[in-house]
Order: structure tokens, then sequence, then C-alpha cells
């Protein structure tokens, strides 16, 4: 059963057509829920018993289906799924769905005149339901403009103009739809370009219009504006020229709030050439220590267990050139000396500063920003003012009467972006005089001496207060309560908002809401609107634990959706809105900290503790959880349980064991083991069992692994079970069990893959890939990256993704010999995957990923026999690897020189190089590879007896733990072998080869260690 809402509502599935019934349901899914006093009032508020009425509404409902409506704390909610939340999820998740999932107006030929408040709530929510559709289908049309598909653009753009339930063009959409038809030679542009000349909308028509860019997805990226840029051309000729000039590493943007630093600073960096300039938003970041946190988390960069933040934002961002925006940065002002230091370590980084007081460092060059020229009626600030109004009121039009008073507006504000737009929503209900008017005789409300802007800035807050009814001023100083945005279901939940007051509050510049819906509050009136808020105490409180009590659910909500699986891409939906609500997310732990509510804010830990890893965050989430687990009231509570295992994993991810993480692990399987909490137990025993690998006890690590993987089958755990089967995969590797190793991952990616795990999926399945390559199955192997690269360019895992390319580039040169790669085009392959994957992973971070032998460029150069270049790019990345103590990169460098040596036959250098190699690693692989081409080298200088004993204890051991040679390296080791041969007679090789299978193979290195030359043969 569904319930469909748009183009004629259904119970899909039944017969049931009572409208009033199926009124109730579109409102339930379409608010997300509400209490029965406010249906009672809402839907019955003129009859006698309006509480019977509704039980007989909802005894009908039941009849035809019972569960389509549940009730949970009061609250009723729809049970069934509905068109209506499939289009609401569409919007945030899933944009490509929203033209197929909307069929027509909502609730199109419904009655709705049961009561004037619900008449007008079915009217408001059919317009802002179509106005979202709407500014969907504009920008799929524009990326689909950008990939060449006319056809799909021509269909999304008829769907845009004429979209039922959706109100009359606004002047930016006309624009859009305009440029669009023009760009594609549609023949819609001739209607709309008569549709803009009757409503005065100038048209133009650019390679990309800025309304249509495509929604941003991965942290970092510029947000979209909610609204048209206008003016401050001057200004950015000024700071185009400063940043062109090499000596501005730190440009900061200075100016009191409300002046569009934000705006021009984005539209800055939108105009940019070179890579995408990286943003973070500093708003929310509570003080100076998180700041590198912040921008290593919108840089895509991991906490390193071995380096500082600081430290990873050097060697991330490296000498490459790079733009990155901090926004609202006088919060955190104590945050500038580490950028100094960030600054003379990148030589290619600029730093674009937005701030109300100057960050005070060396590097800074100042650029003061005001507000917009506001001199006449043609000022910039005046067509600011006239984009605004026309966007409140499209039939507005300025007139040689009205356009002194709209500068007279503006130079009262002193050209402030805030101000005017504020002031121009008022058109839907004043005219320009009277907007003046008001102004004029607005109070100043701050103290002398802050100046003619700041005191008409406060005026027109007030003044919007003023014009804002009680219920929405009621609305207003609620929603101030929440850090960093909301949703409009947020906004029911905390506030009690229904739709039609949100938008009161967009229309009347109170509110800004983006393309998917989300609401967001300038900072200035969110703090002007919080001093509203505490002037009643009793509704402070109110509102606080409102919000506190509504992010816990939802916490606990996206955690059981993270671990509870079933639904692909569950995982990033989950972590992506803990990305998105950490702010709101802090503020509600805050608020259980102050007010001693122990389980309430170790529940909100649960969550929280991803996020925390992500940010670089464990240590100050360890000392949180240490506060709470001492104040918690019942040690036998799930979050008690909970608590010590969130403990635990976050110092499990800091790389510090200790006894404390002994401790919290104990704890946890302890509760868990009373409770039976079966999913609590898998993953402490799973913690347990890394710990003792930590430690090199990986029998116990198998025994605990082996454990927390029946435990989670047996309380139907699929996630416990699935990072269970990782985990005793990454142990076997360790211990050589390659079978192992094969049959754990393939059970624990099968499991992972079937339950919609696409984060733990992908790192299973590059941990497979590395183990099919060390079995020499390149074929299942390449199927395994190729599975990865899809799920992590889903997921926009850039850094995991340039894994799957290192190892598709290593699938490519391995599959076959040297001269077959070159014969059958793998080398252009190869070349192709390593290209790839060197632009997604910064410098060093390969060595930390694995310390498999790895190919790189210089290996292909090798295949094409460009021995000078090959030789120059291994030594160029020796000297840099060098230079940072980079073992794992030396390690290759050593055998790339080795190997041009050799191909070259200056065997005495090819083995002092390959000694180099053998001293520096320990991983069997590697080993293998350099103890066999150290043997050759040696044949080659006169010991073809101590190479054949090299090479008896390395076949010895690939045949004990089933590890090939790779077809790239058996070529080579064939021929040298066959050369041995030729030295020594057949007999005497064998029976030398035969005595090294029992020879260790850390014996083996030290024989070549060792070895002295007698000669080259």
């Amino acid at each position: 059963m569904r319930l469909k809402t748009f183009g004629g509502p259904a119970l899909e599935g039944t017969t049931f057509s009572r409208p009033k019934s199926l009124l109730l349901l579109a409102y339930l899914a379409a608010e997300g829920g509400g209490s029965r006093a406010h249906l009672r009032e809402l839907f019955w508020p003129d009859v006698s018993d309006p509480a019977g009425n509704l039980r007989f509404a909802l005894s009908q409902i039941r009849a035809a289906w019972p569960e389509a409506i549940r009730e949970e704390g009061g609250q009723l909610h729809l049970g069934i799924p509905s068109d209506v939340s499939e289009l609401l999820h569409a919007f945030r998740s899933a944009p490509e769905q929203v033209p197929m999932l909307y069929q027509g107006a909502f609730l199109e030929g419904l009655r709705l005149d049961w009561s004037a408040e619900l008449e007008d709530w079915g009217l408001t929510m059919r317009e802002h339901l179509a106005g979202q559709v709407r500014t969907h289908l504009i920008r799929q049309a524009a990326e689909r403009h950008g990939q060449g598909k006319s056809d799909e653009v021509s269909a999304l753009l008829r769907q845009a103009w004429r979209l039922p339930g959706a109100r009359p063009l606004d002047a930016e959409e006309l624009q859009a739809l305009y440029a669009l038809a023009a760009l594609t030679g549609d023949e819609l542009a001739g209607p709309l370009r008569q549709e803009a000349r009757e409503l005065e909308v100038p048209l133009e028509v650019t390679s990309r219009p800025a309304a249509l860019a495509p929604v941003p997805s991965p942290p970092g990226a510029l947000p979209l504006p909610p609204t048209s840029f206008v003016g401050r051309q001057e200004e950015l000729r000024e700071l185009h020229a400063l940043l062109d000039d090499p000596d501005t590493r730190l440009l900061t943007l200075l100016g009191p709030g409300g002046t569009g630093k934000t705006r021009l600073a984005l539209e800055l960096a939108r105009g940019r050439p070179g890579p995408p300039p990286v943003y973070v938003t500093l708003e929310t970041v509570a003080t100076p220590d998180l700041v590198p946190g912040a921008v290593a988390l919108a840089l895509g960069l991991k906490p390193s267990l071995a380096q500082g933040t600081l430290d990873l934002l050097k060697e991330g961002i490296g000498t490459r050139p790079l733009l990155l925006i901090l926004d609202n940065f006088e919060q955190v002002l104590e945050a500038g000396a580490p950028l100094a230091g960030l600054l003379d370590a990148c030589p290619g980084l600029q730093l674009l500063v937005t701030s109300r007081e100057r960050l005070g460092l060396p590097q800074e060059t100042l650029y003061p920003v005001g507000g917009l020229a506001h001199a006449g009626p043609d000022s910039e600030a005046a067509q600011l003012f006239v984009s605004r109004a026309r966007r409140a009121n499209a039939r507005f039009r300025p007139t040689p009467d009205t356009l002194p008073v709209i500068a007279e507006i503006c130079d009262r504000l002193e050209g402030s972006p805030l101000g005017i737009e504020l002031a121009a929503a008022w058109v839907r209900s004043l005219p320009p005089a009277q907007i003046a008017a008001e102004l004029a005789l607005g109070p100043e409300l701050l103290e002398a001496g802050e100046g003619k802007a700041r005191r008409g800035l406060r005026t027109v807050f007030e003044q919007s207060w003023a014009r804002l009814s009680g219920e929405q001023q009621r609305l207003a100083s609620a929603l101030s309560v929440f850090a960093g945005g909301l949703t409009r279901l947020d906004a029911a939940a905390v506030a009690g908002a229904t739709l039609r007051p949100l938008l009161a509050l967009v229309d009347a510049a109170f509110l800004r809401v983006s393309g998917d819906g989300r609401y967001a509050l300038h900072p200035l009136l969110r703090h002007f609107l919080r001093q509203r808020l505490a002037a009643d105490v009793e509704r402070e409180a109110a509102a606080e634990r409102a919000h506190a009590a509504h992010f816990t659910g939802r916490a606990l909500d996206a955690w059981t959706d993270f671990y509870g699986g079933g639904r692909p891409g569950g995982q990033e939906r989950s972590a992506g809105w803990g990305r998105e609500e950490y702010a709101n997310l802090q503020a509600a732990l805050g608020y259980a900290e102050r007010h001693g509510r122990a389980e309430q804010a170790l529940d909100l830990t649960r969550f929280q503790s991803g996020e925390w890893i992500n940010r670089g965050l464990m240590r100050d989430g360890i000392e949180r959880l240490d506060r709470l687990l001492e104040g918690a009231s019942d040690p036998a509570s799930p979050s008690t349980r909970w608590g010590w295992l969130t403990r635990a994993q976050l110092q499990l991810n800091l790389g510090q064991p200790g006894p404390e993480l002994t401790h919290a692990l104990d704890q946890a399987i302890t509760l868990a083991r009373q409770a039976g909490d079966g999913a609590c137990l898998s993953q402490a025993l799973s913690g347990r069992g890394l710990l003792c690998a930590y430690g090199g006890d990986f029998s116990a690590a198998r025994e605990h692994l082996h454990e927390a993987e029946r435990v989670a089958a047996d309380a139907d755990f699929p996630y416990g079970q699935a990072a269970a089967l990782v985990n005793l995969g990454a142990v076997a590797n360790h211990l050589h069990d390659l079978p192992a190793v094969r049959s754990h991952l393939e059970r624990g990616v099968a499991l992972a893959g079937a339950h919609g795990f696409d984060s733990l999926e992908g790192g299973a399945s590059l941990l497979q890939a590395e183990a099919l390559l060390t079995l020499g199955d390149y074929a299942s192997a390449e199927r395994a990256c190729l599975r990865t690269e899809a799920l992590f360019l889903r997921l926009n895992r850039q850094h995991d993704l340039g894994f799957a390319y290192l190892m598709l580039g290593i699938a490519a040169l391995w599959k076959c010999g040297p001269s077959q790669a070159r014969a059958q085009g793998r080398l252009d392959e190869a070349q192709k995957w390593l290209s790839r994957s060197a632009q997604l992973l910064e410098r060093g971070s390969v060595g930390q990923k694995m310390d498999l032998l790895r190919p790189g460029q210089g290996d292909v150069l090798l295949g094409q026999e460009a021995w000078p270049e090959a030789q120059l790019h291994f030594q160029q990345a020796l000297d840099t690897a060098q230079g940072e103590d980079d073992t794992a990169t030396m390690m290759n460098a050593h055998h790339g020189l080795t190997r041009v040596a050799h191909a070259q036959g200056h065997f005495p250098t090819a083995l002092e190089h390959f000694r180099q190699m053998l001293s520096l690693t320990s991983h069997y692989i590697a080993l293998l590879v350099g103890l066999e081409g150290a043997a050759a080298t040696v044949s080659r200088l006169g010991g073809p007896d101590v190479a054949a004993r090299v090479w008896g204890a390395t076949a010895a051991f690939r045949q004990e733990h089933a590890v090939p040679v790779p077809p790239y390296f058996r070529e080579g080791l064939d021929r040298e072998q066959a050369l041995a041969r030729e030295r020594l007679t057949e007999e005497s090789f064998n029976q030398l080869l035969s005595a090294g299978g029992a020879t260790e193979l850390g014996a083996a290195r030290e024989l070549l260690l060792n070895w002295q030359s007698v000669g080259v043969r």
C-alpha cells in the first residue's frame, strides 16, 4: 500500500476514497506527523465533538489498512509509504527521481476548504512543493546541458515551465529557463521571451547561468547562492588582481556583519581559474583549536594516528595550488598563528578570509568591505533592492517616483545588503514610500558612536520583527536555538512549526531556504532572535529542551540506519546527516551536559563518535565520555554500555592502546553479556580482537573476532558480522594465510553488499583486491577494484578511490610480463589508472595504506624501456621520500632503480639499491620480490650458487603460503634462473635450490646483505 498525493490523492491498493481522511493522511505525510490536539483544531475547528470526529476518521482509515497510521509519543504518523515523503527524500538524496515522482499538483482535485487554516495549509504546501520541484528541474536541465543531452533538457524545461501547482515564474527562474532554451536551440525560447517582455524581465544568455549551478555534494564545495549576485564589479576586479599577485598569501575581507563579505568571497572564488577552491564555514566552530580539523574535513583528509592535524594539512596540501576560503573568522582569531605556519609550509596555498576583525598576521592583506554603493537611484544598492523586491512580489515595478525613495532607503541603510534584503521583503504589503517612512521613524537602539549603518540595520531588524504576527515572532525566536540550519521537519518537531509560518518567515527575509529545502538564519539575525527568546526564560528553556530531545532521537535513528542496513546508501545518508547537523548535535550534547543528563548525552555521543573521528577530535570525545560515564546514574543502562564501547572505539582510532582502552572494552563486554545485547557485544569483541592484533597476538585476535562473528550472527546484527569477517581477513593477511584472507573477505564483502553497508563494502573490497593481487588472481582483483570504483564515486570518497585506481594499475601491469604488456597495450591502460591515482592520493599516503610493492609511472617507463627517464623519475621520488622519512616510497624507489641498473648492466649499482630496499621492508610480498631480484643480481656478479639457495627459500615460502610470482616479474625471473643454470650444472642448481627450501626468508636476506662480489660474469 502507498499513499498517492500528486495528481489526485488515493490510497493505492484499496478502494478507500473518503476525501477528509485522505487529506488527513496527506497532512501526516507532508508534515511528518501531528498531535491529536493539533489535528482536532485544524480539521474540526467548529464541531461540538472534534475528538470523536478524529477517532471516527482514524477508525475508517485503520479499517481500510490497519498499519496506515501509527502513534508514538503522543504524535500520529503515517505508517505506510507515500509519494510526498519519497519526493522530500529525493530533494536531498536522489534528485534524479524528482521528475518521475511529481505526477501533478499536490492534492489536485481534493476538497480543501474544511477550515480556513486547513485550506491555507493545502494551497501553501502545493505551491511550496511545486517550487521545490521546479528548482530541481532547472538544475537537472543545466546538468544535462553540460552533458550534451539536448533531448532531456527540452523535456525538463517544458515540465518546469508549466508545472502543475506552481506559482508563476519569478525573474530568476524565467532567466534560467530562457538561457537554457536559447543555448540548446529549443523553440521554447520564443514563448519565454514573450513572457519576459510582459513582465519586463531582462534576458541574458551566458554559457553557465549562475542559477543553474548543480547541487554540491562534497565537504568543502562552494555553497550554492540562494539568490543572484548584484553589483560589486569594481571590488571583484580589485580582488582578482590581488589574488593574481603571488605575494598575496592571506587576503582578509574585513567589515561589519551584514555587509555581504561571504557573498563577495564566494563570487570571487567562483571566478578564479585553476583547481576548485575549498570553502570552510567557521560559524559553528566553537574554539580556535578546532579550526585545523574543520579545514582537514573540508579537504577530505583523514586524521593520522602518527601526526597532528596541522602536519596532516601541510602534507595533504603540499606544494599544490589551492585557494582556501575561511568564512566568519572573527570568533576564532587565535587560530591565526597556526595558519601562518601552514602558509609557510605550503607555497601554493592562498587564504581568503572573511572577518569582522583583522587577523594581525604578517602575511595578511586587508580589504575593507562596506555596504554597496548607494548614491542615487541607479546605484548597486538600489539594484539589489529592486531585485529582491521582485522576488517578494513579481509584479513590483520601480517608477520614476519610487526610484528616489528606494535610493533614500538604501542610503539610510548605507548599502547594507542584509538590511536591504529585509526591507525589500516588505513590498508585499507596503509601498517604498511607506517603507522609507517606517525606517525614518525607527528607534535608534544602538549606543551612540556605532554608526549610521549599524543603527539603520538594527532599525530594520526591529521593524521587520514588529511586522511579524505573534505566532511568527514566537516561531522565529524559537528557531534561534538551531545551530547551522534546519529542515522543515526539524522546525515542526522543535517549535511546532507548520509550513505556512515558515514560508512567511522566508517571505519576510528572516529565513533563507536552499534548493534542497534547508532553512538558515543569518548569524546577525540569529543573535537578534536569540535575544528575543532569552527575554522569556521559560520559553527559552522549553525550546532548548525540545531541540536536544529531537536531535537525540534523530541521532539514535541515524545510528540505527547506519548499522541496521537493508537500504542501499543508508550509511552514507546517515553519515551525511551527521556532517550536516554536526553543529545542532553538538548544541544538543552541550545542553545535555550542562543539565546533568548523562544518559541523553551518552546517546548523542554514540552517533557523534564517527564525526569526531573524521574531524580528529578523538581526545576531546574521550574526555567528554569519561565525565559522562562517571556521572551516569544507571551503570546497566543501554546508554552506559554503549558509552563504554564508544569510548573504546575512539581510543582505538587514536592509536593509543593502554589500560584505559582495555578497561573500556572489558566494561562494554561485561555489561553487554549481562544484558544480552548481541550488537554491542559483537562490536566490543571486535575491538578486543583489534587490540590484540595491534599488540601482535594474532592468535587471540582471531579468537575474539570469531566470537564476534558468531555473536553478531546469533543477534541478527549483520553489520557486526561483516565487520568481524573483514577484520579476520586483515589478521589472516598478517599471518600470511592467503586462502583465509580470500575466504573471510569474500564473505564480508558479500554480507556488506547485501545489507547496503556501502562504506564497509568499499573498504573490504580494497582489502580483497589486494589479497587477490597477491594470490595472482588479477581478473578477480580487477573486478573488485571496479566495484569499489563505482562505490567510491557514488560516495565521493576521493582518497579511497585513489587506492582503487592504484590497484587497477597494478593489475594492468601484473597481468602479463613487460613484453606482452607492450604488445597488448596494457602499459597505456596501467598509465591511465596510475595517473588517476596520483591525482587523488597525497604524497606519502600510499605507504600508510599498505606495504605492498607498488608500481607507478616509473614502472610504465620501464615497460617502455625508457631507461634515463625512468631513472630520473625514481631518483626524484627517492630524494623526496628521504627528506620526508617516507619508508615505503624509499623502498619502492630503490626497487625501481635496481631494475633500471639491472636492465643497463650496472649490476653493482643494482645490488646496492637492492640491499637498501631489503633493509627497509618487512612485508613478505615486497621481501619476496626484493630477495628474488637481489639474487638475480648476485648471480650476475658471480654468485649463482648463493642465488640458487635464495631462490629455493622464496620458492618454498611461495608454495607454502600460496603466493605466486606475478607475471610482471615471472618473465625476468625465469630468464635469470636459466642463466644461473648455465653457469652451474643442472644437477648442482637443483641441489642448491632444494637446500635453500629449508632457509628462512630472514636468513636469506642476511645471506644477500653480507655477500661479497667476486666479479661480473
